[in-house]
């Protein structure tokens, strides 16, 4: 099985998410695979996923997107 990793999510979500994995009676990884799971089954046929941004310049390179997320590590 692959693994997934979530950091730094905002509080309310870690709280909803420890909250309904304590309802359900399972962790919190096997409530957020439960999610994962449901949306994928639920929401496949109708993605609700933001509309492109368009920027005025193009499209970012790789090079310009690594250098945004070195910059904003510092």
């Amino acid at each position: 099985m692959s693994a997934i990793l979530i950091k730094n999510a905002p509080s309310r979500v870690h709280d909803w998410l420890r909250r309904t994995a304590t309802e359900s009676r399972r962790s919190m990884t096997q409530q957020a695979v439960y999610c994962f799971e449901w949306c994928m089954e639920n929401m496949a046929e109708r993605p609700h996923f933001p509309a492109p941004v368009m920027l005025k310049g193009g499209r970012l390179t790789l090079a310009e997107i690594d250098a945004a997320r070195k910059a904003g590590r510092k």
